[in-house]
Order: C-alpha cells, then structure tokens, then sequence
C-alpha cells in the first residue's frame, strides 16, 4: 500500500496543475529497480517454537523464487563491510541513507554480496549494478533473507 501513496500523489498534482492549466509535474521515481522490489515482498514473521525460542518464519513470493533460478541483476549503493582496500564481501543497499551502520533509526533491506572477484579501493556508497546468483535464506534462526553470491560488477 505505501507504495502506491507516491503514485496516487503524483496522480492528484496532475489534475490539480490540469485544472490551473498548469503542466503536470514530471511523475516521482519508483525507489529501487524491481529487483528491491522484488526483495521488500518477502514475508517476515517472528514466532516462539514449541521449545520457547523465537524464530523467523519467511515466505518468498513466487516471482522472487523464479528471479533466483536465473542471474539475478540489481542496483544500489556499496558498503563495504571491513575497513580494508580489497574488500570481497559488501553490503548493498536501496538508497544512502539506509546504511546499516550509520545510526538511521529505521530499518531498511541490505543485501549481503559475495563478490567472485575482490574489489579494490571500493568508497563508501558507490552506485553500482551487480549479477550473481540469489541465495535465498531460509534459516529460521536470523532475519537475512538473501545473499548476493558470485557477484560481478556489471559495466
């Protein structure tokens, strides 16, 4: 549903430029490329076992299951996760401002990549376009839902 509010507004400043004869502005991005998309539908639902411990009960929608059969392409900013001028295992995320690391309140999907060749002098937020093969995690012990394997970074 929340992604539909910046259409529907987008929506309602047409008509009301229209009706002011006013060009309509130019539509709002969708945030991240269908890949995230894709990633934001899976299900999360945390539930104690019959022992007594929590655990994470996830459901993958069926277009997300087909992406992973295949290469898998998405597009975000780097993080890299150990201060070292090669890195081989980076974060990805949508946007800047949803670094893991930089104290943001909220919660924002980061997808883990195992890059199949390291990268060097890799800066902070980077933007770029990665293919490798999805992993999906099922364990019900964590909250990671993906992982990005045999990345390469695509030119």
């Amino acid at each position: 549903m929340d992604e539909m509010r910046p259409i529907t507004l987008t929506a309602a400043l047409c008509v009301v430029g229209a009706a002011f004869g006013e060009q309509p502005p130019i539509p709002l991005p969708i945030l991240g490329s269908e890949a995230w998309r894709m990633l934001d539908q899976i299900g999360l639902h945390e539930e104690q076992n019959e022992e007594g411990y929590w655990q994470v009960i996830k459901t993958f929608p069926d277009p997300l299951l087909e992406a992973a059969a295949k290469p898998f392409t998405i597009t975000g900013y780097i993080i890299p996760v150990t201060a070292e001028p090669v890195q081989r295992t980076v974060l990805l995320v949508r946007n800047t401002e949803d670094c893991p690391f930089c104290g943001s309140a909220g919660y924002a999907p980061a997808l883990e990549v195992w890059l199949a060749r390291p990268m060097r002098d890799v800066t902070e937020f980077d933007r770029v376009t990665l293919t490798g093969s999805l992993q999906l995690v099922e364990d019900p012990g964590t909250l990671q839902t993906a992982v990005l394997t045999a990345a390469r970074v695509e030119e």
